[in-house]
């Protein structure tokens, strides 16, 4: 079972799942069909009685819980509505799964948004490393993590980090997705400047599409696995190498223009993380930043 289904990640994770021969159950906000599930379900998860029934009838060995607010400036706005939908849903599921006695396999889509600006003694980040937050939506993350400690001895848990995801199909309010469309209005209109946020903080950007492989080698290892992964390629990416890497591969040259509005309140910072753990299990990456660049260009050109 999948929560978050026809999400960005959960799309990807549901193709995934069902390329490797796995029956899959998705669970969204919304109705839409998809080739990569056997049946979707209807439920953004408020209803306790309703997950309770949900989860009856569909049985599931293995959750995967992605369902969430994930774009960092809405949870900026709505903090009570991001804890209750990040937090309070999350424990709630996991009050139902230990009422049941389920013997299944949890698996929690974390963030790296947990360990805010790190000191950068603490680089390349490592599950360890202390949590820092500095974003209301990383406080949903921790605050979601601490409590499904409670629950670790009376169910089987996993928690993933992954770092900062990027692919085709991705919402265009990320920063992949958003240079490119102003990459793309600018050839348009033949203009020859852009406007960015800050461009100094960095990064450690993977492929959705290797983060979906990365879930379904931690659902498939035959092994006792640890209670945290983080999920990344363990690369430092400034956001200004982000940005030539785009222009480079649409073939065109910019000047860039700070625009105050697209500066984030916390400031720049450096996160990037270790694949250490993860990779013991024998997961690799397989998709190189350019390479993701370019499916995504694509995307945008044809669109």
């Amino acid at each position: 079972m999948v929560t978050g289904a026809n999400g960005f990640l959960g799309t990807w994770l549901c193709r995934t799942l069902k390329e490797a021969g796995h029956i899959t159950q998705g669970v969204d906000r919304t109705d839409r069909s998809s080739p990569w599930l056997d049946e979707v379900h209807v439920n953004n998860l408020s209803d306790a009685e309703a997950v309770d029934s949900l989860i009856q009838d569909c049985a599931p060995d293995v959750i995967f819980h992605l369902a969430g607010i994930s774009f960092p400036p809405t949870a900026r706005e709505k903090p009570a509505f991001v804890l209750q939908t990040n937090t309070v849903y999350t424990v709630q599921i996991l009050e139902i799964l230990r009422s049941r006695g389920w013997k299944g396999h949890f698996v929690f889509a974390s963030s790296s948004d947990v360990y805010g600006a790190p000191d950068p003694a603490d680089l390349p980040l490592t599950e360890e490393a202390p949590l820092r937050a500095i974003t209301p939506y990383a406080a949903t993350k921790i605050a979601a993590e601490n409590f499904i400690r409670f629950f670790q001895n009376d169910l089987n848990i996993t928690v993933v980090r992954p770092f900062n995801n990027i692919g085709p199909g991705q919402a265009r309010q990320f920063v992949l997705p958003a240079f490119l469309g102003r990459i793309a209005l600018a050839v348009k209109e033949q203009q020859k400047e852009i406007e960015v946020g800050d461009l100094s903080a960095v990064r450690d950007f993977i492929d959705v599409r290797d983060l979906a492989r990365a879930l379904l080698c931690i659902m498939e290892y035959p092994g006792e696995l640890p209670f945290v992964l983080n999920v990344c390629r363990g690369v430092p990416v400034t956001i200004a190498e982000l940005l030539e890497l785009c222009c480079s591969v649409a073939t065109v040259q910019l000047s860039f223009r700070v625009d105050p509005a697209l500066l984030r309140p916390e400031g720049p910072d450096r996160r990037y993380g270790s694949p250490r753990r993860l990779q013991s299990l024998g997961w690799h990456p397989v998709y190189s930043l350019e390479q993701t660049i370019r499916d995504c260009w694509q995307e945008q050109t044809r669109s």
